[in-house]
């Protein structure tokens, strides 16, 4: 006997034993698809230090005793802290968790899809198999964020507000709450796992409402949803306000600072090579089923035709909205476009639908099924081909046109987590109860040392996100803190840059008078795999304070300046020793380093010293965060002055590694061999008035 069956995806009457399967094939599918990418982002750590602290500490905070709210999803950190409080690893713990949300966003996509109804079965399994070949959604199923997540629950919200309309009108209040709180339910768990839900939500209401007042079918149930929605989320903006002391997350302030015409523009380059990596015929699809009008077929009744209507506008709304969204914040620096996962599911769902329903209407469909049928699976077969490069792409280390736009390749991100993860593990070793360390890369590095971090980037950090100067257009890099705010917490390990590290080990470390002059010197650690779980052996040079320094000396798998094979010392000519060949891997900020002249290295140091000469001492400048509460971000303080008198007389080590800041002008006479973060856009604009 058969068993029961439902309005199948796309149309037709499919049995629930069919629908199971295609459900768990697609799943199958797409996250075998996602474990080929095997990675976990490092910004997933900044969620995870959270929920270890929320587990451990009943605190959700960055650091213990400060309140920063600097994580984006507070339902996946609630979700991650009951993780940490089983005793679960994490980084894995995430990874299973996304693998549950993957599996209910096919069935919610599956789900969204009957709602349409606009042909067979078989094209609901082609949009679910086009989904599991999308390489942006299978990379970011398990990628350690919440981005699996959110995607299910914008699907989810979808479905239930396409099912609110599809509703008649209710018989009682009874069943009015019953048709209410399943779209109120899934809107305000949304607006919990991203801040994009509030938007969604304001598309789901309306469309909603929209469609039931034009049925007179009444708009009660979504003024329920409405008012239940208000109530739960405003309960939370209440308490993260009295919490945090404000009223959105960190996060917003920090990536929402800067031009925002200069973040547009980056949001149209990413969005242009969007375009091209999901494929031109894809992308002007879906634009030309957007464009498509929803008109009532010959064996709809009025609430399937609802049911279409109200599916067809949400999904047009959702999509717009995410495109603009996504160029409004200046794109991303992280491969394969993790903000249009949300929107890709239905994006394909609704160019499914148009196409069969443009079919069907022309009546090409009836005339010859299994031409068409044999036309759509080629056309998966090249999208799945299409999408199999682009993942083969993303998983280089590095990749012209994504250098281009400051996008992370993904393979990158991999192994750039799995080497701050080990220095984590390293700090953890050498430091004691107390320590504070400084680095911009806030998440696995941290989170693995156990002790206080400055963030330096300030998604982590309220001062920095709303007071420190603008100095990029890299989305959540906008900000970097001044020099003397950083020294003001005293760290024992100095990061100001991402990372110094080199398959090559140094053969002198130099001193360096500007930074001795601030209590620091120059270290080198050795990071292996037997010890720290490194992906291979590799060094990492930072600054250490001196004192701490001092005690360090004659530790493995550490050396610093003061140790007697430090080689050739900075003398006041501002000579430097030789030093071995340094071959840096890729910075944070961008993917792509250029390499400096030894002529323009003397230019530099050149100019430094003739600056230093009429220069103030590097002990005047000021230590107080307060002194750049009113600073613009074009402004030259003291704390600058030093910064640019450091970053173009520092060390071989840093001359070789640090990047140019994204869109920033080159310094005059110098080149990337003089740059440094906290020397960053805001010092390139004062170095012509200093020089």
């Amino acid at each position: 006997m058969p068993a029961s069956g439902h309005v199948g995806a796309l149309g037709g009457r499919v049995s629930t034993r069919r629908a199971a399967l295609a459900v768990v094939l697609a799943s199958a599918a797409l996250l075998a698809h996602g474990a080929a990418y095997d990675f976990v982002c490092d910004d997933a750590f900044i969620t995870f230090r959270y929920a270890h602290h929320l587990a451990e500490h009943r605190q959700p905070v960055y650091n213990l005793g400060e309140r920063v709210e600097g994580y984006t999803s507070p339902l996946w950190m609630v979700l991650l802290a009951i993780g940490a409080a089983a005793g679960a690893d994490l980084a894995a713990f995430s990874r299973a968790l996304g693998a549950s949300w993957v599996v209910l966003l096919v069935a919610a996509v599956w789900r969204l899809g009957s709602v349409w109804r606009p042909g067979a079965p078989r094209l609901g399994w082609l949009a679910l198999g086009a989904m599991a070949a999308s390489a942006p959604v299978a990379a970011w199923s398990m990628g350690g964020l919440e981005t699996p997540m959110f995607a299910a629950l914008v699907h989810i919200a979808l479905e239930a507000a396409a099912q609110l309309a599809r509703r008649d009108s209710a018989q009682s209040a009874r069943e009015l709450v019953c048709a209410a709180l399943p779209l109120a339910l899934a809107l305000v768990l949304a607006t919990l796992a991203r801040p994009e839900g509030m938007p969604l939500a304001a598309i789901a209401l309306a469309v909603t409402a929209i469609v039931r007042w034009r049925a007179r079918t009444g708009v009660g149930p979504v003024l329920v949803v409405a008012t239940v929605y208000a109530a739960l989320i405003g309960a939370f903006v209440a308490w993260r306000w009295s919490y945090y002391g404000y009223p959105l997350p960190n996060t917003f302030y920090l990536k929402t600072s800067g031009d925002g015409t200069q973040l547009a523009l980056r949001g149209l380059r990413y969005a242009a090579l969007a375009l091209i990596e999901l494929g031109p015929p894809f992308v002007v699809g879906v634009f030309l089923a957007a464009l498509w009008r929803t008109r009532r077929g010959v064996d709809e009744d009025d609430r399937s035709y609802r049911g279409r209507l109200a599916a067809t506008w949400l999904a047009r709304l959702w999509i717009a909205f995410v495109v603009v969204y996504v160029v409004r914040v200046g794109g991303d620096f992280l491969d394969l476009y993790r903000f249009y996962v949300p929107a890709l599911p239905v994006a394909i769902l609704l160019l499914v639908a148009a196409a069969h329903d443009a079919l069907g209407r022309w009546g090409w469909l009836t005339r010859a099924p299994r031409v068409w049928a044999i036309v759509a699976v080629v056309l998966l077969a090249g999208f799945a081909g299409q999408q199999a490069v682009v993942g083969r792409r993303a998983m280089q280390l590095e990749e012209p046109s994504r250098a281009r736009v400051g996008i992370e390749p993904l393979g990158w991100t991999r192994l750039y987590a799995l080497r701050w993860a080990a220095m984590g593990r390293w700090i953890a070793a050498m430091s004691r109860p107390g320590d504070w360390m400084a680095v911009g890369a806030a998440g696995a590095m941290p989170y693995h040392a156990g002790i206080s971090n400055l963030d330096t980037f300030g998604l982590c950090d309220a001062w920095v996100a709303h007071h420190a100067p603008v100095v990029s257009d890299r989305p959540g890099h906008q900000r970097f803190a001044p020099l003397d705010y950083i020294l003001s917490r005293r760290p024992v390990f100095l990061l100001i840059g991402n990372d110094y590290a080199t398959d090559t080990q140094q053969r002198t470390l130099p001193r360096d008078p500007i930074w001795e002059a601030r209590g620091y010197v120059w270290a080198e650690a050795t990071v292996d795999v037997e010890t720290f779980g490194a992906p291979s052996r590799y060094y990492h040079y930072f600054l250490l304070r001196r004192d701490r320094a001092e005690q360090l000396r004659g530790r493995a798998l550490v050396r610093t300046a003061l140790d007697g094979i430090a080689g050739a010392q900075r003398g006041s000519s501002g000579s430097i020793g030789k030093t071995a060949s340094m071959r840096p891997f890729r910075m944070r900020i961008s993917p792509s380093t250029s390499k400096a002249t030894s002529a323009s290295g003397r230019v530099a140091r050149n100019r430094s010293k003739r600056a230093m000469a009429a220069s103030a001492s590097p002990r005047e400048a000021c230590t107080s965060p307060a002194r750049y509460s009113a600073s613009g971000s074009s402004g030259c303080s003291a704390s600058t002055m030093l910064a640019i008198r450091s970053a173009r007389s520092c060390s071989p080590i840093m001359r070789s590694a640090w990047p140019a800041p994204m869109r920033a002008p080159r310094w005059r006479g110098a080149t990337s061999s003089a740059r440094t973060y906290a020397a960053s856009a805001s010092f390139h604009r004062c170095a012509s008035k200093w020089a």
